[in-house]
């Protein structure tokens, strides 16, 4: 089990400043990063390895699914995508707002993903820019999903005197898979998705209005 950095490495020097800057962001605003897209050997070595800062227990990891909608562009169902980094750190232990999901298999360190969102390239994420429409996947798509919906969550805290998210893996946890899509078949390579949280998918996708009016409680 490796650390594969995508930005920053947790065993060089430069680290004690990167976690700082994810404290900082965690506490004063919000930090989401993608999980990896070469699946559960996110390093390509033939093991298995997650994707840094998104191990980072400052950070809320997100995987990647596969979404199916209905003829009306409806939630239908969702599964793991095959491409959508997961497993355990090899850095960082558990933390304590994690600890009621923890699995054998993560042997005592932080578990990701977190969280997930649609990932899968075909047909991917719609992005109008410059005056046309193209596509993109992966799960750098799927982290910019759920910050678009921190985003709208915070302008809703706003209005009702709320707090904005910021760190919001405890408060995420809390809500124990009460508005998520919880996502049970498909798997990324070592790692199969099932009931509750997972190392494909974390608790699923974001039902958003149930989601938000969990955490609003």
């Amino acid at each position: 089990m490796e650390e594969h950095s995508g930005t920053g490495n947790p065993r060089s020097g430069s680290y004690g400043h990167y976690l700082t800057k994810h404290q900082f962001a965690a506490r004063f605003g919000r930090t989401d990063a993608e999980i990896g897209q070469l699946g559960s050997d996110d390093a390509g070595d033939g093991g298995t390895s997650v994707d840094f800062p998104a191990s980072d227990p400052y950070v809320t990891g997100v995987g990647g699914t596969k979404l199916t909608v209905t003829s009306a562009n409806a939630w239908s169902k969702e599964v793991a995508w095959s491409g959508g980094g997961g497993g355990k750190s090899s850095v960082f232990k558990i933390p304590s707002w994690q600890t009621a999901v923890q699995k054998s298999a993560g042997g005592g360190y932080r578990q990701v993903p977190d969280v997930s969102a649609h990932a899968n390239p075909s047909p991917g994420v719609s992005i109008y820019s410059q005056g046309s429409w193209s596509s993109v996947g992966g799960t750098s798509a799927a982290a910019p999903e759920w910050a678009a919906f921190a985003a709208l969550y915070n302008q809703q805290a706003a209005a009702a005197g709320k707090a904005n998210l910021g760190f919001a893996d405890p408060a995420l946890y809390r809500a124990n898979g009460t508005g998520f899509h919880d996502v049970t078949s498909g798997s990324n390579g070592a790692y199969s998705a099932g009931t509750g949280w997972d190392f494909t998918s974390g608790w699923g996708s974001y039902n958003a209005a149930t989601l938000a009016s969990k955490l609003l409680g």
